[in-house]
């Protein structure tokens, strides 16, 4: 009966890390016969810069594209760093590619600086005869938050 119980306790332990681990968020966009699938793999924070602190975050994300008729396609990225006092730091890309399947990182240095959920917003906009977008959401809770210097943030294609 005690090792029945003690695999009891061990599946609810294991429900409750897997119900509050990050899965990744996915979202398809659809305009003029080309599909663009965004998906935020995850998002963290880290210590980056010289300055030692961990007040960086890192996130990973993909771009998948499908279409029948594939020339270059056109599509902006805006990408949100969320804080929990609800300040965001917005950054706009204009892109084109391709290319079907596209990898990137994005560094945003010295933004985590609060304690709380932090939230990675990307809205995804395709330009093909007319335009079409969506919005995808990544949460995550750096523990603490250190003020670090001005933020700055680099994107980087994979």
């Amino acid at each position: 009966m005690k090792i029945h119980s003690l695999f009891l306790i061990i599946l609810c332990l294991g429900s409750i890390f897997i119900s509050f681990s990050n899965a990744s968020e996915t979202t398809t966009i659809e305009n003029n016969g080309i599909i663009m699938t965004i998906t935020i793999v995850d998002a963290y924070y880290t210590a980056l810069d010289p300055d030692g602190l961990e007040d960086d975050v890192v996130s990973h994300f993909t771009l998948n594209f499908e279409s029948d008729n594939f020339d270059d396609i056109f599509y902006d990225l805006d990408i949100s760093l969320i804080l929990p006092s609800e300040t965001s730091f917005d950054y706009h890309y204009d892109l084109s590619t391709s290319v079907f399947d596209l990898s990137y990182t994005i560094y945003f240095y010295n933004h985590a600086t609060e304690n709380g959920w932090y939230t990675v917003q990307i809205t995804g906009t395709i330009f093909q005869g007319g335009f079409a977008s969506d919005i995808v959401e990544y949460t995550f809770d750096p523990p603490g938050g250190t003020p670090g210097g001005n933020p700055l943030s680099v994107l980087i294609l994979e």
